[in-house]
């Protein structure tokens, strides 16, 4: 099997959000497992400087030559060897090495290394003599996905921001745990040409100068990563102070799950593992990334060491916020009158189930589980809120041009028994023909009385 490297578009609104071939890989096969589901669960927002509508292109190009190339080849090395792609590659834990060896910190906030135009990859951060090294800074927010499922017509994905669940991510960096002899993939055809593209043209936004980058040298990837684990920094009030949260990237993710209880392994572990965000406010939760099944604990709580990053929190894509020429960010700035912060949402995509225009389809009725008294419904007008609105109003439409086709029918039918009635003009005219008549009997009658009155006069006795 002969992967293509998944390109991106680098301007225009395609590239506002980028779609990872993790999330268009499931998708394929979740259509082939009947018990198979994606659900969108998290999502991570990164705060880096120097992300604007110069750079992003060389970011975006950085991700297919670097990322995608790497995900393509390692799927089609572990397909060939006859192993699951499952149990050994780690999405998440590729991406956020990716963007570390692309980014340097300047004492604040991590920014964007460019040079002469091109991106400078620097993997000093990776070589570190320090065993273990936390980055903070990067990952600004951790959330939950919200889906919205409108009668179950239109369904869709919403990265929610809600300050008053502050989560910051702190990525750990592992050096003991790498070790670049265990488990490599060495490219040896056409190493300098993105992977699966040698025979093909690719798209006018490429060229066979955007060559592909690996972890060593010029044609070797690696299976493990340097990057350990993910924390998750749940922040109090006392730890949020004034702080504002800010940033320029979102990374959705989801995770793929077998929801048959008889055959899943990992439906009642996901449970457990989904509910981070639902433990003491001061506890750390700890998200493995590189599939070290002796990594950390979660302080006693759920487990989750021996979890498959293939399956769960895989990167489904990426939102850029960098369309003007200098840099920009969302920035949620608390107010301190209320005390509160202001929440933020992106909608993401809006999934069409079959025949959603059918005259026959009937809404279910409105329940407490599935309405709009539900909260975060009635926070949004989405995309798949208006086109189920929409959709009702089409239904309008057609009960309207039904009533008008009876109306129309009825009319028709008063108009022939109306025209086959006596109006106003048919009686003046039968009027006028009724004083015709009688002036013409009237005449004739005085006629005749005439005629024979003359008739009568000229009836004389003779006297014999």
């Amino acid at each position: 099997m002969k992967r293509k490297t998944n390109l991106f578009y680098t301007t225009g609104p395609d590239s506002k959000f980028i779609t990872f071939s993790n999330y268009t890989e499931a998708l394929t096969g979740n259509y082939l497992s009947v018990n198979t589901k994606l659900f969108p669960d998290n999502f991570l927002c990164l705060n880096i400087k120097g992300l604007n509508s110069t750079t992003k292109t060389l970011f975006i190009k950085y991700l297919v030559r670097y990322y995608e190339n790497k995900l393509a080849a390692l799927r089609d090395h572990n397909i060939n060897n006859n192993e699951t792609i499952e149990s050994h590659i780690y999405p998440l834990a590729y991406l956020l090495e990716a963007i570390l060896k692309v980014v340097y910190y300047d004492g604040e906030e991590y920014v964007l290394n460019v040079n002469n135009n091109e991106l400078v990859i620097n993997n000093d951060i990776f070589n570190n003599d320090n065993s273990s090294l936390e980055i903070t800074n990067l990952i600004t927010y951790i959330g939950q996905i919200s889906e919205e499922d409108y009668y179950g017509t239109y369904t869709d994905i919403i990265c929610n921001i809600n300050c008053e669940n502050y989560v910051e991510g702190i990525i750990t960096l592992d050096h003991n745990d790498i070790s670049y002899n265990e488990k490599t993939v060495t490219i040896n055809d056409n190493p300098n040409v993105l992977y699966g593209w040698e025979n093909d043209y690719l798209l006018s936004e490429y060229s066979r100068n955007d060559k592909p980058i690996y972890d060593v040298n010029d044609n070797t990837y690696v299976y493990n990563s340097n990057i350990s684990s993910l924390i998750f920094n749940k922040l109090d009030s006392n730890s949020q102070n004034d702080k504002t949260l800010k940033f320029n990237i979102i990374i959705p993710l989801f995770s793929k799950i077998n929801i048959d209880l008889e055959t899943s392994s990992n439906y009642n572990s996901y449970n457990s593992y989904n509910s981070r965000f639902k433990t003491n406010e001061n506890l750390k939760e700890y998200l493995v990334l590189n599939g070290n099944e002796n990594g950390n604990e979660n302080n006693g709580n759920n487990n989750i060491n021996n979890v498959n990053k293939h399956i769960y929190d895989v990167p489904l894509g990426m939102w850029i916020y960098a369309d003007n020429e200098e840099d920009t960010f969302i920035e949620l700035i608390k107010d301190k009158n209320l005390n509160l912060y202001p929440n933020w949402s992106l909608l993401i995509s809006s999934q069409f189930k079959p025949f959603p225009y059918s005259t026959d389809y009937k809404k279910q009725n409105a329940t407490a589980n599935n309405t709009e008294s539900n909260s975060i419904g009635n926070s949004f007008s989405t995309f798949a809120e208006v086109l189920s609105r929409m959709n009702d109003v089409l239904d309008s439409f057609n009960k309207i041009n039904i009533s008008l086709t009876s109306l129309n029918n009825r009319i028709e039918s008063i108009e022939k028994k109306f025209n086959s009635l006596g109006t106003t003009e048919n009686i003046q005219k039968i009027d006028e023909k009724v004083v015709q008549i009688e002036s013409s009997v009237n005449n004739q009658i005085n006629a005749f009385k005439q005629y024979m009155h003359e008739y009568l006069e000229n009836i004389k006795w003779k006297e014999a």
